[in-house]
């Protein structure tokens, strides 16, 4: 009996696409260097979808600080690229988060916002989840160039690097250290996850966001290492909500479940939280 796929749009993925590049950025510094290089570029637009982000967060660090063009923080970063780009507009879109992670969120950010941004930097808030939910994408996309997604938020207390030190005096917690990983992909699949963002904005804002048409341009970044993947396929994970035109989508799950199924002989998960029974079952 032939096998079955393990990336079907409409089952385990929304689309299959064609990407040129695609790579693994493994921890905060890989990943905030390739953002900041990313934004460098940046001509049109910057996206940025996100559980939390700080806007005094320094995205290069030592060593790869030096000879910096531009801002090394976030907030900075950004305000300075809209000043010099007349062109240029940022959507951020951030978690509208539980009063319980209030600890864990920077303090005066529309303050901030309001005194050092842009009036081309444009946040909002996203609370449109069902109740005990979150906002979770994380996603962050420069012109029609390259997206980058995964675990990690741009914000405090994530950056680290690969040896993950004890103390480590660059890092914001310098007593705890932290691991995670994003991807990036260029190509047709920069596409599909600005039009994500585009809804995700619309049913947040209750506004339109209509984004430039631009030519693509290559955007290099410093990668951990390159995965030679000619097919991406994304992948959704969408509450059942009161408000908005989209149905639940579990696509998520059914690439997790049919992945498991498939495996002959070696069943490899890292994760920060397991707490799904349907993957605990399979």
């Amino acid at each position: 009996m032939a096998k079955r796929p393990l990336l079907v749009p409409g089952e385990t993925c929304a689309a299959l696409v064609h990407s040129d590049r695609s790579g693994v950025l493994v921890d905060g510094r890989d990943f905030y260097r390739a953002f900041y290089e990313a934004c460098c570029t940046a001509e049109r637009t910057i996206l940025m979808a996100g559980w939390q982000f700080s806007c005094s967060v320094e995205l290069v660090r030592g060593e790869d600080a030096k000879g910096c063009k531009y801002p090394r923080t976030l907030l900075e970063l950004l305000a300075c690229l809209c000043a010099e780009r007349p062109d240029l507009h940022v959507y951020m879109l951030p978690w509208d988060s539980s009063p319980v992670f209030a600890f864990e969120r920077e303090p005066l950010q529309r303050l901030k916002l309001r005194l050092k941004g842009h009036p081309r930097i444009h946040w909002k808030m996203d609370n449109m989840h069902p109740a005990g939910a979150s906002h979770h994408q994380k996603l962050f996309v420069v012109d029609r160039s390259i997206a980058m997604l995964g675990g990690m938020d741009v914000c405090r207390a994530r950056w680290d690097d690969r040896d993950h030190h004890a103390c480590q005096p660059t890092r914001d917690n310098k007593r705890k250290p932290y691991h995670d990983v994003n991807a990036y992909v260029t190509g047709e699949a920069v596409d599909v996850l600005r039009n994500w963002f585009v809804r995700r904005w619309e049913i947040a804002t209750h506004e339109p966001l209509e984004l430039p048409e631009q030519p693509r341009h290559t955007i290099e970044v410093r990668s951990t290492f390159v995965v030679a993947a000619p097919r991406i396929g994304l992948s959704r994970t969408w509450p059942l909500m009161e408000k908005g035109d989209l149905p639940e989508l579990r696509e998520l799950l059914r690439l997790h479940q049919r992945a498991i199924g498939q495996a002959k002989h070696t069943i490899y998960i890292e994760n920060q939280y397991f707490s799904s029974y349907e993957i605990a079952t399979a």
